[in-house]
């Protein structure tokens, strides 16, 4: 999930997953499109559809939920995007496979820096229950800038794999990524396992892309309630797919 200047928002999120590895995150943007509407509880959803312009940039999906905030109808969920299909089963798997080994070698000690590697008996608010944090350690603090310059003088951090920096790359490419990050968090969700509802910190830059490599419900909204264990609802509610 991574930063390169501060903005602040409302929205929060909420995951529940349907597979063991749920999410590697890192940083995006995307562009409106065609839309198609619904109603829901908290107000109008629209949906605007995904599609590649003639330049090779692709457009996501875009989301509106009005609601009364101060006496004002908002977008709460304004400015988030859905991109399907950026990955084949063949690429997924690979990232799978890597994501793997980094648990493992995690687990073993073998990863550079302290904060790398962080696991958790239950899923750590906003990540899974065991994380692992590719370049500049982001996820409980903002980076210092004395820290940083130490940590890369004396790599003091996993830098992100090749494999990684190319989806990064072809992301890029097609406009789906905008500013390259320079951290990566990987959060690995057992079956049945779901992250509690949460905003991203405010040190995070946005956007914030988050690309996922199985199945799983991402719930978003400035309200999100809990139905039952596990299962939360929102402005907008989204059964992803990996890729």
């Amino acid at each position: 999930t991574i930063t390169n200047h501060q903005s602040d928002g409302i929205l929060k999120t909420s995951v529940n997953s349907q597979g063991s590895l749920s999410s590697a995150e890192c940083k995006a943007v995307g562009v409106n499109a065609e839309s198609a509407s619904k109603s829901g509880e908290n107000g109008s959803l629209s949906m605007q559809n995904q599609h590649k312009n003639e330049n090779g940039s692709t457009t996501g999906k875009t989301f509106i939920s009005n609601e009364m905030v101060d006496g004002k109808m908002v977008n709460v969920v304004e400015g988030l995007k859905l991109y399907e299909n950026l990955l084949d089963s063949t690429e997924v798997s690979k990232l799978v496979s890597l994501a793997n080994d980094l648990r493992v070698a995690g687990r073993k000690g073998q990863l550079q820096g302290s904060q790398t590697y962080v696991a958790s008996k239950r899923p750590m608010r906003g990540h899974g229950r065991e994380m692992i944090q590719l370049g500049v350690p982001v996820a409980d603090a903002p980076p210092d800038v004395d820290n940083m310059t130490a940590s890369f003088k004396d790599k003091n951090f996993e830098s992100i794999p090749s494999l990684f920096q190319d989806i990064v790359e072809r992301m890029a490419a097609s406009k789906v990524m905008t500013v390259k990050p320079d951290a990566c968090i990987v959060d690995f969700y057992n079956e049945g396992d779901h992250s509690t509802p949460n905003s991203w910190p405010s040190w995070f830059g946005r956007p914030i892309y988050t690309l996922f490599l199985t199945e799983c419900d991402m719930t978003f909204g400035r309200t999100i309630v809990s139905e039952h264990h596990g299962d939360f609802r929102g402005n907008v509610k989204l059964s992803l797919v990996p890729g």
